[in-house]
């Protein structure tokens, strides 16, 4: 399917959850990995799917692959072109959504993106990955420092898209010294997001 049928597609089903849509987008990504391609093109549409607390046998299937690519486009990173980590970020918050990111993927994603300030964007992709936001609380707590952090500023990101409840558990989570250390940390590009 060419980049363009695929955008009617997505216009003909609106916003609705489509399981196969997001298995095409990952074959599409599969394919230009390998055909060695240096600027990737990932659709958004990814990351709008709704995955089952209980994951279904299909969603299963496609989630370790989601897993297997998000992990190739982390390890070889460095020879693509993505200045703007636009779509990095969406196979990310795809990856969170599906329950499929360890603190190993934190640890290469902060090694890549700890000098972008504007880094967790698209505030619509947040609201759908809210789901995820007991993961990144217990990465909050993790000792190593890089996925603490990077965990800390996408539950930001996530509470500013969420309903009240949500956010008021997630600030009660953030309570501690090591939020504090954050928000004291002028080192840290994300600072004023802790502080706000």
């Amino acid at each position: 399917m060419t980049e363009k049928a695929l955008g009617l597609y997505w216009w003909s089903i609106m916003w609705k959850s489509d399981l196969e849509l997001c298995e095409l987008v990952l074959e599409i990504v599969a394919r230009q990995l390998a055909e060695g391609q240096k600027r990737l093109k990932v659709d958004h549409m990814i990351a709008w799917y709704e995955w089952h607390e209980l994951k279904t046998k299909q969603e299963l299937m496609i989630a370790s692959r989601l897993k297997r690519i998000f992990e190739e486009i982390l390890a070889n990173y460095s020879t693509l072109m993505d200045p703007h980590h636009r779509y990095l970020e969406i196979l990310y918050w795809s990856a969170l959504g599906a329950g499929v990111v360890e603190e190993k993927h934190m640890t290469t994603l902060y090694e890549i993106i700890h000098k972008e300030p504007d880094f967790p964007s698209m505030p619509w992709l947040a609201e759908r990955a809210k789901s995820a936001w007991p993961t990144l609380v217990n990465m909050l707590q993790s000792d190593n420092q890089e996925v603490a952090h990077l965990a800390a500023i996408i539950l930001l990101k996530i509470s500013r898209g969420s309903i009240r409840d949500e956010h008021k558990r997630i600030k009660e989570a953030w309570v501690g010294d090591k939020y504090w250390a954050f928000a004291q940390d002028k080192g840290d590009v994300w600072r004023p997001r802790y502080i706000e």
